[in-house]
């Protein structure tokens, strides 16, 4: 989990692979192998950006705007 939508931003915390999270928006972002789409989530108190590639069911439905 991240700070932002991009490599460059801070990590937050790691989130183990098969931990739930709860999804709040999305917004394009760096690349991870092709999938530019980032979610907004919560994990455990934290509250950061997680790629798409890395969830199942492939994130948030809704736009950040």
């Amino acid at each position: 989990m991240r700070t932002g939508p991009g490599l460059n931003c801070d990590p937050i915390v790691r989130v183990p692979w098969e931990a739930w999270v709860d999804l709040n928006c999305f917004r394009r972002g760096d690349s991870v192998n092709g999938v530019t789409t980032w979610s907004a989530v919560r994990f455990a108190q934290h509250f950061g950006w997680i790629s798409d590639y890395h969830l199942s069911g492939q994130g948030s439905n809704f736009n950040c705007g």
